[in-house]
């Protein structure tokens, strides 16, 4: 195994178990139990401890895994759990490992779930390489098994933000529509109808976010409309103890309201947020509102607020670094916090002044997907041939 490859995946899982969390875990193991047979890249490894190395080597040679820690089950809800606790890297092997043993046990739909799951976390840092092999291998699934719709129009729902994340917005559109066609076939779900109206509620955020971008709003369904949606949903999350799907949700708010010049409007909905801001766990959409009320307020001409707006956001991004999203100005184009912060005329020096530690900026990895693989991915999955072959 290469010793860049190496470097790569201790580097990205910060040296921790991906299962436990344990610090200076030593031991890279291969997601897939057929590792003579596929090449060692990076996105097929992961990190663990000796214990849990352990473990998922005994899981590879049976039918159900012998260990709690690596039921798929419990793998997929920890890479939840961690995702909304910041901890993405973790996240993002336990989801990995997750769709494995899935598959294996023939759960397919539950294995693009842990897929889906893996793209959440992938993204915070823009993991371009991974994402791309998370793409792979949902076409790998939907043309092999067959696969619940609900999964299929998730995993496509997921795809499409992520196409956002790096400027591909006629892409992301596509996609969207793909996936908007199964969700709409999908009446009801009887298993777990809270859940399906959940999905729908947080499809609907990132789906304003996309078509906010090309300002594509459709039939009857105005900005102020998408909006009052977003902030009907946004109270209702807070009211069920929902916290980290609220901030989220008037986030995207924020950025519908300053798509569209209403400077006002998309300060309320961010200060309504950051009343919260010490008790939110989803540390990227707290950075992202403390960045906009930074520009804010330069705009206001207050610039005792926004060297204080960009302080805090700057102490966060050093304790949770994350790729911002991109800024829409008619071309595709991404700035990080350094730049966002050098576009209105806020210095690192000033920062400095203030007493603020300088993180540097995170470089994310480009998507590798061509438009013609995209499209292949997309086909596969809302077609799901592998549902002909069972």
């Amino acid at each position: 195994m290469a010793a860049s490859v190496l470097k790569l995946v201790r580097d990205r899982f910060e040296n921790r178990c991906v299962v436990c969390g344990e610090r200076e875990a030593t031991d890279v193991s291969h997601i897939y139990e057929d590792a003579t047979k596929r090449r060692a890249t990076s996105d097929r490894l992961v990190l663990l401890c000796s214990n849990h190395n352990q473990a998922i080597q005994r899981a590879h040679g049976k039918s159900i895994p012998d260990s709690p820690d690596v039921l798929p089950e419990g793998l997929l809800s920890g890479a939840r759990k961690s995702f909304w606790e910041g901890s993405q890297p973790r996240g993002y092997g336990q989801a990995r490992l997750a769709s494995y043993f899935f598959e294996r046990r023939g759960d397919c739909s539950d294995a693009l779930d842990s897929l889906t799951e893996a793209i959440s976390a992938a993204r915070k840092h823009r993991w371009g390489d991974w994402l791309a092999s998370i793409a792979r291998e949902a076409e790998r699934l939907c043309g092999r098994y067959e696969i619940g719709p609900a999964a299929r129009w998730l995993f496509l729902d997921r795809f499409a933000i992520v196409l956002f994340d790096y400027a591909r917005w006629s892409e992301s559109a596509e996609v969207l529509s793909a996936a908007n066609d199964i969700r709409d076939r999908i009446q009801s779900d009887p298993y777990n109808p809270q859940r399906l109206t959940f999905d729908k509620r947080s499809s609907f955020r990132r789906e304003s976010l996309i078509i906010g971008s090309t300002k594509t709003w459709g039939k009857g369904k105005s900005v102020e409309y998408r909006l009052a949606q977003l902030e009907e949903d946004a109270e209702d999350f807070l009211a069920n103890g929902k916290l980290e799907p609220f901030v989220t949700n008037l986030d995207v708010a924020r950025r519908l309201a300053d798509f569209g010049g209403d400077l006002a409007g998309a300060h309320k909905y961010a200060e309504r947020a950051l009343t919260y801001k010490d008790k939110i766990m989803h540390k990227w959409a707290l950075l992202e509102h403390l960045v906009g009320e930074t520009e804010y307020f330069v705009r206001r001409s207050d610039k005792n607020k926004a060297l204080l707006m960009a302080s805090e956001a700057m102490s966060l991004f050093a304790k949770s670094p994350s790729v911002l999203e991109p800024i829409l100005e008619g071309s595709p184009r991404q700035l990080g916090i350094h730049g966002r912060f050098g576009r209105v005329g806020i210095s690192m020096a000033e920062l400095l002044a203030n007493g603020v530690s300088i993180a540097p900026e995170v470089a994310g990895v480009p998507l590798a997907l061509s438009k013609r693989a995209i499209k292949r991915v997309v086909q596969v999955v809302h077609a799901n041939p592998g549902a002909l072959k069972g």
